[in-house]
């Protein structure tokens, strides 16, 4: 991250990574999911978790991390894609992404996205390797990484629009159970339910 550092103090500059969990009755694996966002310590994160009407505990869960969050909020239950909708209306990074309310993200995770985002310029989605926990967290088995490159103008990739011309790398990480990041000069589009 050479290139990417603050005049003054020579500080490295992280890019602004959004994660947004949506999340229905959630209890039994939310908290475990936001500490293990909240606990990465990445100076540059804007967190959002979006309660979809959950009924259970799942509102005092968030209140307890809410000083660690940009923003959270209860909705009507509305489903998974308008949830996901609801909080990225409200995301200002660069990169963003969402963690199901049952996945985790590993150790320092955020800075290998971060540091990939800002390195790479040409890498535009990064996706977890899928990760099993044992009960009590402890990780059991990484699968393979997955990486495929999409062309502008010759197709789609998961939903996503890629200009003609542009390019869009996928790329697998050890970061998250199944997390997607997706840098923001990608057309955008989360799928309506």
């Amino acid at each position: 991250m050479t290139s990417n550092v603050e005049p003054k103090t020579g500080a490295p500059v992280w890019p602004r990574i959004t994660l947004v969990t949506a999340v229905y009755n959630g209890e039994k694996y939310l908290e475990d999911t936001i500490r293990s966002v909240v606990s990465q310590g990445y100076p540059n994160l804007e967190y959002i978790i979006v309660d979809d009407g959950s009924s259970d505990g799942t509102v005092e869960i968030i209140r307890r991390y809410e000083q660690h969050l940009a923003c959270w909020f209860s909705q009507e239950n509305t489903g998974l894609y308008a949830a996901l909708n609801a909080g990225f209306a409200r995301s200002s990074g660069e990169i963003m992404g969402w963690l199901n309310a049952s996945d985790m993200l590993q150790v320092n995770g955020l800075f290998v996205v971060g540091s990939v985002f800002a390195t790479f310029r040409e890498v535009g989605w990064i996706t977890g390797r899928p990760t099993k926990y044992s009960s009590n967290g402890m990780t059991v088995d990484v699968l393979d990484v997955l990486a495929k490159e999409f062309v502008g103008g010759s197709g789609r990739a998961d939903g996503y629009n890629i200009p003609r011309g542009g390019r869009l790398r996928i790329v697998g990480a050890v970061f998250s159970a199944c997390a997607s990041l997706l840098r923001g000069c990608v057309n955008r589009r989360v799928p309506r339910s």
